[in-house]
Formats: C-alpha cells, sequence, structure tokens
C-alpha cells in the first residue's frame, strides 16, 4: 500500500508539472515564431 501511494503521488506531480509546463512551452514557442515573423 504504501508503494502505491507514492507512485500516485509522484504521477500526480507529474500531471501537475505537464499541466504548468505544456502551456508554458507552448506560449514560448508561440512567441518565438511571432518574433521569428516580425524579424523577417
Amino acid at each position: 500500500m504504501n508503494a502505491t501511494v507514492c507512485t500516485y503521488k509522484n504521477n500526480r506531480n507529474f500531471w501537475i508539472f505537464w499541466r504548468f509546463l505544456f502551456p508554458l512551452l507552448f506560449h514560448y514557442g508561440h512567441l518565438l515564431s511571432v518574433s521569428a515573423d516580425l524579424a523577417v
């Protein structure tokens, strides 16, 4: 049971991490492409 709780906790942290990281990367990539368009 202890291992299961530990895995669940890690999974939850993993999803929280991706939930914030993915939009951050997405917006950062969008800003990069916009600035690249402005540069051209």
